[in-house]
């Protein structure tokens, strides 16, 4: 294969993947800051008022939470809740009837998004008891409160329906693939012709390497 080929590779492969790269490096960006984002934009539903009272015990705030929703179980809970934050809790439901129907399945904890029932949440005052809200993480994009879940969706399965969530997900893992591989070809493109001694410059190779990573300010 010939310089020229590798060249045009780069070139075309780099191409094909700035869109996904576009989507994950900007959601990811905003994504570093997801906590205190989501805060800000869903106050009522992520804090309470503190109280100089002690918190219910776990197991009766989920209690409520099932109480509230009886076809409903609580499949994930927080260990620990600061102080001025609600409680939050994943409900699944108690028997599931409907066969998820999906293209290619996904693995781990991106296994959530492949229901098209999607994920509900519930949050409770952790001093009362009392329910604050609900929210549904992966039924799109509806309002402020569902705009945090769903760049995480974006960045890690380019929020692509629940039958499709697995597609997402090995397209990007396809992406990252061939962006390591391009990372070669690219290194490999800053090499000169291997001749020891340039017979038209008399520079070595070396010196003829070093202008590739040099930064070309008059070029801007």
């Amino acid at each position: 294969m010939t310089r020229q080929f590798w060249v045009l590779m780069h070139r075309y492969v780099g191409l094909s993947m700035t869109i996904f790269l576009v989507i994950v490096g900007l959601s990811g960006s905003v994504l570093a800051f997801r906590d205190p984002l989501d805060l800000f934009l869903n106050p009522d539903l992520l804090r309470v008022a503190t109280r100089d009272a002690p918190m219910l015990d776990p197991l009766d705030l989920i209690e409520k939470a099932e109480a509230n929703n009886p076809d409903m179980r609580v499949d994930a809970a927080p260990l620990y809740v600061g102080p001025g934050r609600s409680v939050e809790f994943t409900l699944t439901p108690r028997v599931q009837n409907g066969v998820v129907k999906e293209l290619v399945t996904l693995p781990g904890e991106l296994g959530v998004f492949h229901d098209e029932a999607g994920v509900p949440m519930i949050y409770l005052d952790p001093y009362t008891g009392q329910v604050i809200g609900e929210r549904n993480i992966t039924k799109g994009l509806s309002g402020r409160k569902d705009i945090i879940w769903f760049l995480y969706r974006l960045h890690m399965t380019l929020a692509l329906p629940a039958n499709l969530a697995g597609l997402g997900a090995r397209i990007l893992g396809v992406v990252a693939l061939l962006w390591t591989l391009d990372c070669f070809v690219s290194f490999f493109l800053t090499l000169p012709k291997p001749h020891r001694i340039h017979t038209a410059t008399g520079k070595s190779w070396w010196a003829r390497w070093a202008p590739a990573w040099w930064i070309k300010w008059n070029a801007c």
